[in-house]
């Protein structure tokens, strides 16, 4: 009791000797104490330049205010991306570019923008053109392509599917495939919407698809409905051209190989387009990322992957240039001009055309020397052509001997249709060896001569327009 009381007069003094110190006080002696109110990050950049030549770089730089970290995206551009501040692009092709940035904010939040267009003079980037009589859409963007069929992609296992915007193979998006590292296999799978999908009207025809990957794991391609059309693709066999050397590559696989994989396949009753499956244990690969793109089915197709190329007349970089440029040389009559009015393919194609002073016509693109092209003995001569002409016309390779192929409107030879569209002309070199035994591969003198039959002037026209001229095997 005695210690309770003791305790309460304490307390006592301690509130009185509060209100006297209180009461002591003027307002003149409270702190005023400052308040900051918080201010969100802002986004802002800025590049040095929108009009540049071919080669040339651009400086794009970050301004924002409470900036965290930085996404920069740059399609078309070197380096394609970056988490720079501040970065320096340079645009190898001509063409309209944007690029984009997003950041994210010291206080987590996230906000992104786009840049201005910055414009490249010089030839654009040229891209390959697939050429068919028959389509069938799967997974692609490329608008020459026929509708085919809506599809659903599944994870059976352990596949993460994920969009790819920095550097698909066309478009604006790809698809990648990577592992999360849960499992020792793993699967993925794309369906038709709806069930089942007839393709059998492709049965000749080809299955293509755009593939890149660094991994060295082997990996699986499955066809199914009915039975299973298996194909194995491995690191050191670049099956189809499959390389893995981070570079998309495209295939292009008979659909006869799914079916001599497994003859029960059944091409009326496709349940599964492509099933990707791994083959041994995917941990042990350098990774197991896959990226695909551009998927779909055609005919009539010229093929259009190659190991060895040989360009003279083609803006395409994947085609290797003959290391003397070609020359193109008036027999008789043919002007030659530049066609800047939808080329084949880049910026310029070549037009071929008379001025009606005479009943013949013929022109020639020739080597800077006598050209050695017998490497190519089993592979193709390429060139893409258009006309609507009623007229026939030659096309000759010579030395030594002259092989020559005949083109009548009506015959529509190799594909070659006089409708006024571009045709991509696939002649096998061992017809034109065919047409004279004496031709000399290895010292060829005229790369193409354009040679007229019978008089043009009774043709409607006779002008034709040539573009990405190349050898392939």
């Amino acid at each position: 009791m005695k210690n309770r009381f003791i305790n309460i007069q304490k307390f006592l003094v301690a509130i009185g000797m509060g209100i006297f110190l209180f009461s002591g006080c003027s307002t003149e002696d409270l702190h005023e104490w400052e308040t900051t109110v918080f201010e969100p990050g802002a986004i802002d950049a800025s590049v040095s330049g929108t009009s540049i030549m071919a080669g040339e770089s651009v400086t794009y730089t970050s301004t924002g205010a409470k900036v965290n970290s930085y996404l920069w995206i740059f399609p078309g551009g070197s380096p394609e991306s970056s988490t720079d501040a501040e970065v320096v692009v340079t645009y190898p092709k001509g063409g309209e570019y944007t690029a984009s940035l997003e950041v994210k904010y010291v206080d987590n939040t996230s906000e992104k923008i786009t840049l201005p267009v910055v414009l490249v003079e010089g030839l654009p980037q040229a891209t390959y053109q697939p050429i068919f009589t028959k389509s069938f859409a799967l997974y692609t963007e490329y608008d020459k392509v026929e509708p085919g069929v809506d599809v659903t992609m599944e994870i059976n296992n352990q596949f993460t599917i994920a969009d790819e915007v920095i550097s698909p193979y066309e478009g604006s998006t790809a698809k990648s495939f990577k592992i999360d590292g849960s499992s020792d296999w793993a699967m993925a799978s794309i369906k038709p919407v709806g069930g089942p999908v007839d393709i059998s009207q492709f049965a000749d025809g080809y299955y293509n698809i755009s593939l890149k990957s660094t991994s060295t794991g082997t990996i699986l391609i499955r066809l199914q409905g009915g039975g299973r059309g298996i194909l194995t693709f491995t690191a050191a066999g670049e099956e189809y051209g499959f390389k893995r050397d981070g570079e998309w590559h495209v295939l292009e696989i008979p659909i006869a190989d799914f079916v001599a994989a497994d003859p029960g396949l059944d091409l009326t009753a496709i349940t599964d387009l492509l099933v990707f499956r791994s083959e041994g244990d995917v941990r042990t690969a350098n990774n197991y990322d896959f990226y695909m793109d551009n998927f779909f089915l055609s005919s009539g197709n010229v093929k259009q992957t190659f190991t060895e190329s040989l360009g003279f007349y083609t803006e395409n970089e994947n085609v290797t240039m003959v290391s003397d440029p070609v020359s193109m040389a008036i027999n008789n009559q043919f002007t030659i001009e530049d066609e800047v009015i939808n080329p084949y393919e880049g910026s310029l194609a070549k037009a071929f055309k008379i001025d009606g002073s005479s009943d013949w016509a013929m022109a020639s693109i020739k080597p800077a020397n006598t050209l050695d092209i017998s490497a190519f003995a089993d592979g193709y001569y390429n060139v893409a052509l258009r006309s609507t002409s009623t007229g026939t016309i030659l096309i000759r390779l010579q030395g030594g001997g002259r092989g020559i192929i005949t083109f009548t409107a009506a015959g529509e030879e190799y594909g070659f249709k006089r409708d006024g569209e571009w045709h991509w002309v696939q002649i096998p070199l061992a017809d034109f060896v065919a047409a004279d035994p004496g031709l000399d591969l290895s010292a060829i003198t005229d790369l193409l001569v354009f040679r007229s039959e019978g008089d043009v002037r009774t043709a409607n026209n006779y002008d034709f327009y040539m573009d990405h001229f190349f050898l392939s095997k």
